[in-house]
């Protein structure tokens, strides 16, 4: 699951096109896979419980985007936290690390000393790839298709020309003012007939068209009121309007085949809530279906305009029309206003909180863990008082009153106690000795935020911009956890701000990451580079090289304060 995510979140924090496009296609999926479950939970409630689930399905997803852009981003702390946090040292028997004894056995063990500033050459930018072309492919698609649409409604208009008025004429007038006073329509609309079309169509906001074959002329008194309740019926749900968002919604996910799937079901639940007034009314199912079938059979235009109109008859999805309604089980109630507001909003919430939703690290890495240590050196200033250094034993000594290895000095930075590491350290210890997993005593005290532990180990020779492989640099450490006074003490004697260590990337970079605006701000007075960058190698669920700046990393994990910041500093998408 882990590289899973890894891949989610580096699609989610890439910039431009291909991260709006990754959005659309990781939150579409899951909003589009809340409307499968929901039709599926709903498979034995009204056709209409189903249509309204596909239509709040449909509302996420064109909604998706602006909140996507516009939305307080909320942070899901599903990713493994970085590399590059200190870890609590285990303890082998006699009080050495494991780590550390590995270390000290196996010098190949050690990492490589740090490069200096002048080997260090900035990562070269990636070159570039058919992923170019990405944004000339989606707009491509998604504007046919939108003009398609549009092509679609205007040739819609076109069929009303020549047609004749029957809502003018005694019958029609009669038969149509009583269903719309039963199906609660209050809306002017304009009943025609054409020889342009073969099936029935209704569309329209305000002044909502229906526009029969020419052949509705002929049918008897039943047959009119069976169309007539199907297409009244689409008017008075407002069909063609949700039609019309579940195909601009098929144009800017045109990529989707999911979204396609969707869209058909939103159609044929669409059809079946209306059969179903149809038989609520009082018509015979047997007969009803009958006249499904001719008209279906009547539908011989080489195009359909239903692609801009609802439509009566659909000959794909005839069969299962059919025997819904031939089936008396099926059941045909009508949704009431309260049932039919709190399934849109069980849709809609959980698909608003998905479309601002953003992944991001673990809080060990850069919230629990920097409060845990807080803690720890909280603690450690409350035991250590001066009163019980005497009372411990000093059988870490040897017997020439030297250190008897590296870890002594470990333990006590850990502890922070300062009188044991000023002991240590007089006897000769060494500042800059490395522990591999936990870094180095400077390393360890700048993450604790230990201002005054950083200052002793510098005075007795510890190198500021000495790296660790895994475990950053000092200061890399200190604007991970947001220790300001430390990342200032660190610059203030020399610290390297664009100092960078493989797999632990740069103090701008992981302070950004994890939200400190303090301390991007501070770095960025003093000079630091707003557009370092750092490339991770490729991994089996990276297969490729990701480059990784300051903005990524704030924009990855949510920060928009320090995006802003940054943005106003020069950094660049």
């Amino acid at each position: 699951m882990t590289p899973l995510l890894e891949t989610l979140a580096r699609l989610q924090s890439a910039s431009g096109i291909e991260g709006f496009l990754a959005t659309l296609a990781i939150k579409g999926t899951l909003v589009l896979a809340l409307g499968f479950a929901a039709s599926l939970c709903l498979r034995r409630a009204p056709a209409a419980a189903r249509h309204l689930a596909w239509c709040a399905t449909f509302a996420g997803l064109l909604l998706l985007p602006a909140l996507a852009l516009w939305a307080p981003p909320v942070a899901l702390p599903l990713l493994p936290p970085d590399g590059g946090s200190v870890t609590d040292p285990e303890i082998a028997p006699g009080g050495v690390p494991d780590r550390a004894r590995a270390s000290a056995v196996d010098p190949a063990a050690r990492p490589l000393p740090t490069p200096s500033r002048a080997e260090r050459a900035p990562s070269a930018a990636p070159a570039p790839r058919w992923s170019a072309l990405l944004p000339a492919a989606y707009l491509a698609g998604a504007g046919a298709l939108l003009v398609y649409l549009a092509a679609g409604g205007l040739r819609a208009r076109g069929l009303r020309r020549g047609a004749r008025r029957l809502d003018a004429e005694p019958g029609w007038r009669t038969l149509l003012t009583s269903l719309r006073a039963a199906l609660g329509i209050g809306r002017p609309l304009t009943v025609e007939a054409s020889d342009r079309v073969a099936v029935p169509l209704a569309w329209g906001l305000r002044r909502p068209t229906v526009l029969l074959p020419a052949a509705a002329e002929g049918w008897d008194d039943s047959q009119r009121r069976d169309v007539l309740v199907h297409e009244l019926a689409h008017v008075a749900r407002h069909d063609w309007i949700s039609q019309l968002g579940a195909r601009a919604a098929c144009a800017l996910y045109w990529f989707h085949p999911l979204a396609w799937i969707a869209a058909r079901r939103l159609v044929l639940e669409a059809e079946r809530a209306c059969d179903d007034r149809v038989l609520a009314a009082g018509a015979d199912s047997c007969d009803y279906a009958e006249r499904l079938l001719k008209v279906a059979g009547a539908a011989r235009m080489a195009r359909d305009p239903s692609y801009a109109a609802v439509a009566m008859a659909r000959r794909s999805d005839l069969a299962t029309r059919i025997q819904a309604i031939l089936d008396a089980r099926v059941p045909r109630g009508a949704l009431r206003r309260a049932h039919a507001a709190l399934l849109a909003a069980v849709l809609l919430l959980p698909a608003g909180f998905l479309a601002s939703a953003t992944l991001a690290r673990a809080d060990s890495a850069d919230g629990a863990r920097a409060d845990r240590l807080g803690a720890d050196s909280d603690r450690d200033r409350d035991h250590d008082s001066g009163e019980d250094e005497d009372e411990e034993s000093d059988d870490w000594l040897s017997a020439d009153g030297s250190p008897a290895d590296e870890s002594p000095l470990y333990h006590a930075v850990r502890r922070g106690s300062r009188e044991r590491v000023r002991r240590i350290l007089d006897l000769g210890a060494d500042p800059n000795a490395r522990w591999p997993g936990d870094g180095s005593p400077l390393i360890i005290a700048a993450a604790k935020g230990r201002a005054d532990l950083v200052e002793m180990l510098i005075e007795a020779g510890a190198d500021v911009d000495l790296g660790v492989g895994g475990d950053g640099s000092p200061l890399i450490q200190a604007a991970l956890h947001g220790h300001l006074e430390v990342v200032r003490l660190l610059v203030e004697e020399g610290a390297d701000l664009d100092l960078i260590v493989e797999g632990d990337e740069n103090p701008l970079i992981r302070a950004a990451g994890a939200g400190h605006l303090e301390v991007v701000r501070f770095l960025l007075d003093r000079g630091a580079d707003p557009n370092v960058r750092t490339v991770e190698a490729a991994a089996p669920w990276r297969p490729e090289p990701e480059v990784r700046t300051p903005l990524s990393q704030a924009r990855r994990g949510g920060h928009d304060d320090v995006v802003r910041l940054l943005l106003a500093r020069g950094a660049r998408e």
